[in-house]
C-alpha cells in the first residue's frame, strides 16, 4: 500500500509511514460508522499511528462493547440508521459520562438544524467528511483535553 516517492519530495507529498509530528500517545479507540469503507479507512489510518482500534457499524453495539472494554475515545458518525451519533452520545452520558465527553463526531452533512443544535450543546470535536489525517488527530487531541 506504500507508494514510492522520490526522497527529494516535499514532506507533504511523502506517504505517511509513521505517526505524524506531535502524534498522540497510543490510544484505544472505538469507531462507529455504518459505512464499511469509512470503518476500514479509519482502522488502517489509526492503527498506522500506533492506536488500538475496534470498529462497529451500529451505535446500538457500542454500549455492550464499552461495558466490557475500556476505550480512550469514541469516533462516531452523526447520521446512522438505527442509532444516531446524538442518541448514542445521550446513552453514553447516562451510562459512561466520562467517555461521552471523549467523543469525536464525523459528519458528511452538518448543515441540518438538529445537527447544529446537538453539536453546539455537547461541544464535541467534529470532523467533516472527507477529513484529513491532521484534522482527525486535532479532533482526537481536543477530545482528550476534557
Amino acid at each position: 500500500m506504500e507508494c514510492p516517492v522520490p526522497s527529494d519530495a516535499a514532506p507533504e507529498e511523502r506517504p505517511a509511514t509513521s505517526a505524524p509530528a506531535g502524534a498522540l500517545r497510543p490510544l484505544r479507540i472505538l469507531v462507529v460508522d455504518d459505512e464499511p469503507g469509512i470503518l476500514e479507512l479509519l482502522q488502517e489510518m489509526l492503527t498506522m499511528d500506533g492506536h488500538t482500534v475496534e470498529t462497529v457499524d451500529d451505535g446500538r453495539d457500542v454500549l455492550a462493547r464499552v461495558a466490557t472494554t475500556p476505550f480512550d475515545v469514541i469516533i462516531s458518525d452523526l447520521r446512522m440508521p438505527g442509532m444516531s451519533g446524538g442518541t448514542l452520545h445521550r446513552a453514553l452520558e447516562a451510562a459512561h459520562p466520562q467517555l461521552a465527553r471523549r467523543m469525536v463526531f464525523m459528519t458528511g452533512d452538518a448543515s441540518g438544524e438538529d445537527v447544529e443544535e446537538f453539536l453546539a450543546e455537547v461541544h464535541a470535536p467534529t470532523v467533516a467528511k472527507p477529513f484529513t489525517r491532521a484534522g482527525l488527530v486535532d479532533a482526537l487531541r481536543a477530545a482528550l483535553e476534557v
